[in-house]
């Protein structure tokens, strides 16, 4: 398999809806606990969320109902405390252009040329204009996550080894311990058709984790920075699922443990793919999903 081919599947797997799901039923559109399945109100779930260090809210990145669902929360923290919006789709080398953008000294045509969104996102605009435009209209700050494209296209050609003094200088604490987390990437890429040697696997794990290390790193510095807010995190649903991508890592970095409130994830899907209990409380799917129509 190529290496563009095999960073396509990667991005598949950290970000947008992968092939390999949970077990799933179909579930009546509404919240329901991760832990038990039990439905809650919006009112409910919006005090829990205020509380919390860092929100978590996943996407489909083509989804505009799971952009709905972002900008809801984002909406109902704002509304109740300090508030940062991190999101996945900025590259941390651009943070300035946000800051500029979030103070009114570039529109938002400048900020997406200055963060190279077409060459380094290229998802369409408008599913994203309402959280950034939300944001700016409240001077809510916005946080680059993300790592350099061109440090994760590196780490899946030559591994963590193969990086120059200068490239190894850029990265987070790496936690490449989670063999679970590893056979489930090595099952996204057979499933679409690769059969990757040991090695191979290796580099692309790698640059897997340090994508989601780099984004728990980002925001783990602005919550600690910033005691008295909550930052929503937009983030694909790959990073996010299972505990094993940003949650743990957060947690790590905060201290704090699972289920205490820091650090909550919210994971938004159609009504025909909610995962089954008690599969998502056994698996950490999430602590919230939003089921939709």
């Amino acid at each position: 398999m190529k290496l563009a081919a095999a960073l396509a599947v990667l991005a598949i797997a950290g970000c947008a809806r992968p092939k390999l799901e949970a077990p799933t039923t179909t579930a009546e559109p509404g919240i329901y606990r991760g832990t038990d399945g039990e439905r809650i109100d919006e009112a409910a779930l919006f005090v829990e969320l205020a509380k919390a260090r860092v929100v978590l809210v996943a996407e489909s990145h083509d989804s505009a109902q799971d952009h709905a669902v972002q900008l809801r929360v984002l909406e109902a923290v704002a509304a109740r405390r300090p508030t940062g919006l991190g999101m996945e789709m900025f590259q941390r080398p651009f943070q300035p252009a946000l800051d500029l953008f979030v103070a009114g000294e570039l529109d938002e045509a400048e900020m997406l040329a200055q963060t190279e969104w077409a060459g380094r996102w290229g998802f369409e605009t408008e599913l994203y204009r309402p959280l950034w435009s939300f944001a700016h209209d409240r001077g809510i700050p916005i946080i680059a996550l993300n790592a350099r494209r061109e440090l994760t296209k590196r780490i899946a050609k030559v591994g963590i080894a193969g990086l120059a003094e200068a490239e190894s200088a850029d990265l987070p604490e790496l936690d490449l311990s989670d063999q679970r987390y590893r056979a489930w990437l090595g099952e996204v890429f057979r499933s679409h058709g690769a059969d990757m040697t040991r090695e191979a696997l290796d580099r692309f794990f790698a640059a897997q984790v340090m994508w989601d290390e780099t984004m728990a790193d980002t925001a783990a510095r602005w919550a600690a920075s910033h005691p008295e807010s909550t930052l929503v995190v937009v983030v694909g649903r790959g990073h996010v699922e299972r505990d094993w991508g940003i949650p743990s890592r957060l947690r790590r970095r905060l201290g704090t443990l699972h289920g205490d409130g820091s650090v909550i994830s919210v994971v938004p899907v159609d009504k025909d793919a909610a995962p089954r209990w008690p599969w998502a409380q056994r698996n950490r799917f999430a602590d919230y999903v939003w089921v939709h129509d």
